[in-house]
């Protein structure tokens, strides 16, 4: 929480989105409900592939599936989901 605290301290913050550990989701949670504004918390270690609109598209897309997709008897951790930037949903829903 060293960077975060400060982050949903700051006045000028409308809405909290976090993905990370419980117990960090839980301080964020609290510091936010003190200034009532809005959160979306991702917690528990779900592993999600997170994809912002700079990304090469075809690398990201095959990265995603192949993280989802991925046997399960894999031994690295398989990916829980994604999100996107609204500009890259937009091309991929487009393609």
């Amino acid at each position: 929480l060293e960077v975060g605290q400060p982050m949903v301290d700051h006045p000028d913050l409308d809405k909290v989105a976090f993905t990370g550990s419980d117990v960090a989701g839980q301080k964020i949670y609290e510091s936010a409900a003190k200034k009532i504004i809005p959160v979306t918390l991702e917690l528990g270690g779900k592993s999600p592939n997170i994809v912002f609109e700079d990304a090469d598209f075809e690398s990201a897309v095959m990265g995603a599936i192949s993280g989802i997709l991925r046997p399960p008897d894999k031994p690295v951790s398989q990916d829980q989901g994604c999100w996107f930037s609204a500009p890259f949903m937009t091309a991929l829903l487009n393609a």
